[in-house]
């Protein structure tokens, strides 16, 4: 490929002999703009520009992908010769012919077209560059963390749990996107509430930044071997942004598409028993998460719903009845449809609780690894006297320290 350059000088035009091997069935066009040291390369076909950018000496010291400033595009002539459309200025045309110097190197093409803009310095300008701005969310994480104490097999656990925790959310900011608070089901748990206070404490769990929620497997606090039914807890002081998962979870906890199977029902059945439900209520504990304004207030199920009917004003965000809603509703919408399983209704059986056989502790805080308290094995969940003076226990079983 060869064709002759030229440029408008003060004594009238200025051509060079530019050769480009390796094009001779293509077209070839150059666009200069006036009074730049810029130049445009586009060969017919193709979608891209080279760009390059002659500095203060005679050689290239730029190249670019990028279209030169000044530059709007190229225009077809009848004559079929492109030409280079800049603002405010004129136009310089370029035409080349097949040529059969195909074994030339790109050293002839930039000497010439160097050998063309030999103007006065004071008539060139610096290089044309391009500032990349890093994206808005630079840096954010997207996955959660998972300590190298886990194994392969819990690892898989925990993340296969973060996921169904995040789709049960996500399920539960849908309902309420889609039916407001004059769903049953949301009156039920929230009240006449207002949603987005709910919305959002769903939301965060689908869309927070996860760089500061670390899960864990081995027991740097001693608590999973002075609690054996402990399920797990979160550090605390000792590492507010770590979850400890103790050994129990990998026995007992089961995966979503369980709800409504093996006799669960959500009034009488723990909310704690599905991975999905549980690592929910754990990452309400993580500051990232809870912001210590999601937390414990109604005990139980039946206290969730009382608190909801009395018009309570902490029920669109008691983790705990966060948790039984996105349950109900899962169930109701996805697993039977129309049906799902909230329960019998009416009073309360004295005969049940809102714990299952497999009832798990959370912490609010770390308990020293050095505390003096016991387990009670083989009972479905700790004893007061067994507990340290900073936890209590709850009416459904669970375990909470402060």
């Amino acid at each position: 490929m060869q064709g002759r350059f030229c440029r408008r000088t003060s004594g009238g035009r200025a051509c060079s002999l530019v050769i480009l091997p390796g094009y001779a069935r293509e077209s070839f066009d150059v666009c200069v703009v006036p009074r730049r040291t810029v130049m445009a390369f586009n060969m017919s076909g193709r979608s891209n520009w080279l760009i390059a950018s002659l500095g203060h000496g005679l050689g290239m010291n730029d190249l670019r992908r990028y279209p030169p400033r000044g530059v709007r595009g190229m225009s077809s002539t009848r004559s079929g010769i492109r030409r280079c459309v800049t603002p405010r200025q004129g136009l310089t045309n370029f035409s080349l012919s097949p040529s059969l110097a195909k074994m030339l190197s790109y050293a002839a093409l930039l000497a010439a077209v160097a050998a063309v803009f030999s103007a006065p310095i004071e008539e060139r300008q610096a290089p044309f560059e391009v500032t990349m701005q890093a994206p808005w969310n630079s840096g954010a994480v997207t996955e959660f963390q998972i300590h190298a104490s886990c194994n392969a097999s819990q690892t898989y656990q925990i993340q296969t749990g973060l996921s169904e925790a995040i789709e049960l959310a996500q399920h539960a900011k849908d309902h309420i996107n889609r039916w407001g608070n004059s769903s049953e089901i949301y009156q039920k748990y929230f009240g006449s509430a207002p949603t987005p206070e709910a919305i959002g404490a769903y939301d965060i769990i689908v869309n927070g930044d996860r760089g500061n929620a670390l899960f864990r497997c081995d027991d740097p606090d001693g608590n999973c071997a002075l609690m054996p039914t402990w399920a797990g807890h979160w550090r605390g002081s000792n590492a507010s942004s770590e979850t400890v998962i103790c050994p129990t979870s990998f026995f007992l906890r089961r995966p979503l598409a369980t709800v409504c199977a093996q006799g669960y029902n959500v009034r009488e059945s723990s909310r704690l028993i599905f991975w999905a439900s549980d690592l929910l209520h754990r990452l309400y504990h993580v500051p990232t998460f809870g912001q210590g304004y999601i937390d414990h207030f109604a005990e139980g199920y039946e206290g969730i719903i009382e608190a909801a009917a009395n018009g309570s004003p902490n029920a669109t965000h008691d983790s705990d009845g966060l948790q039984y809603f996105a349950l109900e509703a899962y169930a109701y919408d996805i697993i039977a449809p129309g049906v799902g399983c909230p329960g019998p209704s009416g009073p309360p059986n004295p005969e049940t609780s809102s714990s299952a056989p497999t009832a798990t502790a959370t912490s609010s805080a770390s308990v020293s690894a050095t505390a003096t308290a016991t387990a009670a094995t083989g009972a479905a969940s700790a004893t007061t006297s067994a507990l340290p003076d900073n936890c209590h226990t709850h009416a459904n079983g669970d375990v909470h320290c402060s």
